[in-house]
């Protein structure tokens, strides 16, 4: 759609504007030559004017002629990476997400499979945009209501699917492009041990990324294969994608440290504090802290955190002991 044409009175300069757009296209490998342009204004629509509803139809029925639509995969194993978590009350815990695959009934078994040891539930509801279905489908954003279930009991990155199709996973083989400067990515070289956030569906999790024998770096543009070993168990299976983003601190930090907790879906403020005799954590290091925050926030042993530090996640952890 070429919008906001209202504002151009000349003729000549729409084509000027739309040819541009067309080698744009063509430059990012797209049919630029081929794709339909439709001149419209979204404001004179609102306002309805003739001209600027018949420019939104006319966007309508490209879209309907040109975008092909989406073949969805309901005939394999359902599949719905958990995006959210809601308690209702009175009925209970419900998760949302976009189903990946296959379809999921009421009343039919299903395993919560990531992060914590597998489980088993039933759902007893499926709902999109507040109607009660019958059934979710590949393709659809629904939330599913299981019995048995409390919100702190799942959260997002878990995903659900059919019982046994699959399992979580720490290690995995992949094939990884690393972009260039120019693409946004790194500036630098990286070397075996490198531990980035490994993005898969809806969960972010830190890992360590370790290169083939004889391979000594990678250089930002290189295509190379990769082992990685994740902190936490998620599920995984071949041929699932995944982005690897680099968020972490450059320098080390001290005794007094004060970055963001995230913890389930809070964020607060708090203090870190170190080991005594240890001075200074580098970047890369495992250690050990003592975390007080700046307002309570429920917590138990075992509760995965990230440390994030301008809207950069900079480390990750488990609660292991709970001091007040």
């Amino acid at each position: 759609a070429l919008n906001k044409v209202d504002a151009i009175d000349d003729p000549e300069l729409l084509d000027l504007v739309e040819l541009e757009v067309r080698e744009l296209l063509k430059h990012y490998k797209f049919p630029g030559d081929d794709i339909p342009v439709v001149r419209l204004s979204a404001l004179k629509a609102l306002q309805g004017d003739a001209e600027g509803v018949a420019g939104v139809i006319k966007l309508m029925e490209a879209l309907d002629s040109y975008v092909p639509i989406p073949q969805r995969e309901v005939d394999k194993p359902f599949l719905m990476p958990i995006e959210d978590v809601f308690s209702i009350s009175g009925r209970g815990t419900v998760v949302t997400g976009r189903v990946e695959r296959g379809k999921v009934k009421v009343g039919e078994e299903i395993e919560i499979v990531g992060f914590k040891p597998t489980e088993k539930k039933v759902v007893t509801g499926v709902e999109m945009f507040r109607k009660l279905l019958d059934e979710g489908v590949a393709g659809d954003n629904i939330g599913v209501l299981l019995r048995g279930v409390e919100k702190d009991d799942v959260e997002r990155g878990q995903v659900l699917a059919k019982p046994g199709s699959i399992k979580p996973h720490t290690k995995f083989k992949g094939e990884v492009y690393i972009l260039s400067k120019e693409e946004g990515g790194r500036h630098t070289p990286f070397f075996n041990g490198y531990r980035p956030q490994f993005y898969i569906r809806t969960t972010d999790v830190t890992g360590t990324l370790n290169l083939p024998e004889g391979v000594e770096m990678v250089m930002p543009g290189d295509n190379t294969t990769i082992s990685g070993e994740l902190m936490a168990p998620v599920a995984l299976e071949k041929g699932a994608r995944f982005a690897m983003e680099e968020g972490g601190r450059h320098t080390p930090f001290f005794n007094g440290y004060r970055p963001q907790f995230y913890i389930r879906t809070t964020d607060v403020t708090g203090t870190l504090n170190l080991p005594e005799g240890v001075e200074m954590v580098m970047p890369g290091d495992n250690t050990t802290i003592s975390g007080e925050l700046m307002a309570p926030v429920a917590l138990e042993k075992g509760a995965r955190f990230a440390i994030r530090e301008g809207g950069r996640t900079v480390g990750a952890g488990t609660v292991t002991d709970i001091v007040e």
